[in-house]
């Protein structure tokens, strides 16, 4: 029944079911939710209007609940010609999914050191273990998207001593492979409580994550960037590279843009910037990254330090 849960928050933030749908799964199992308080009963107030999904009317919607003489029915305020149908109260929408508590078990559960804490975009902290040495966060969210790029940087900006964190969503990862990298860079680790999760016990496999967290660290180990204070010399990669002063302000400025997340730039707003003269003009018109690395050696270090997407209209720093 948890997976169903997870599924269905997944849909909607405070997701609610009715009896019926929640013991056709497992009526031992919606008693234990219930006993826990991961599933919470809440009577309407005499003026709500209530609605169900199931059964629903010829026409797909969902049905409006009247009670008649003592009895409940259900009918499509959309179709009226369409005849009411008797329910009974186990239909009704009137069982809560309170996501906290089942996060709270889970913490519990697996033993993780301090409280829940309910951080601003979306995220819950769950707490934190140590693994081989290493301490490692425990993040929740409902979901991942692409544009949460910055927001997960800034968790790594809160929970500073955590070494590692592990965000997980309900069910869905997002395929975005580039921005997954991105995060295993920054110690940061998508999962889902869909893959690590027993939905019977709630135990996460923390100690067995010490494997994979030494494969994490040969690959972050592969992605370092590392570079002198005038950025003339860099290693990335493993490899090192030499440059001039016009192609280190290159990779300097794409590497302040990696820092604070905004990534991709256009060039033309990296030449103006490292063109721009001390009176405020802008002599960028005149120059491309073509001519700031022209020969084949520049190219290759170009290629090897730089990402770029659009015909080179839209650069980033190649991590």
């Amino acid at each position: 029944m948890i997976e169903f849960l997870l599924r269905e928050l997944e849909k909607t933030q405070r997701p609610v079911f009715s009896k019926n749908e929640l013991t056709s799964i497992s009526c031992e199992q919606f008693k234990d939710l219930v006993n826990k308080n991961i599933l919470t009963f809440k009577r309407p107030k005499y003026t709500d209007v209530e609605r169900i999904r199931q059964p629903r009317c010829p026409h797909g919607c969902y049905l409006t609940v009247v009670e008649y003489d003592g009895e409940l029915e259900a009918f499509c305020d959309e179709h009226l010609d369409v005849d009411p149908i008797s329910i009974d109260e186990d239909d009704l929408l009137r069982y809560t999914f309170l996501v906290e508590d089942l996060l709270e078990l889970i913490a519990q559960v697996n033993e993780l050191q301090g409280s829940l804490q309910k951080i601003a975009g979306g995220f819950f902290y769950l707490g934190q273990r140590t693994v081989s040495g290493k301490r490692i966060g425990l993040v929740f969210t409902r979901l991942i998207d692409s544009n949460q790029f910055v927001k997960f940087l800034g968790l790594k900006d809160i929970f500073i001593q955590d070494e590692i964190l592990l965000v997980f969503a309900p069910i869905s990862l997002i395929e975005d492979i580039d921005l997954r990298s991105r995060l295993i860079q920054k110690n940061i680790v998508l999962t889902t409580f869909f893959e690590t999760l027993n939905f019977n016990s709630l135990k996460l496999p923390i100690g067995e994550l010490a494997t994979e967290l030494d494969k994490l660290d040969v690959a972050i180990a592969e992605e370092t960037f590392n570079y002198s204070p005038d950025y003339l010399t860099v290693e990335i990669k493993g490899k090192t590279f030499h440059m001039n002063d016009t192609q280190a302000d290159v990779i300097k400025y794409l590497h302040n843009a990696h820092k604070t997340g905004y990534e991709w730039v256009k060039q033309k707003e990296v030449m103006i910037e490292i063109f721009r003269t001390p009176n405020g003009d802008e002599s960028a018109f005149w120059h491309k990254l073509s001519s700031i690395f022209k020969t084949d050696e520049d190219k290759k270090t170009r290629d090897a330090l730089i990402a770029q997407r659009g015909n080179w209209q839209y650069l980033r720093l190649n991590l």
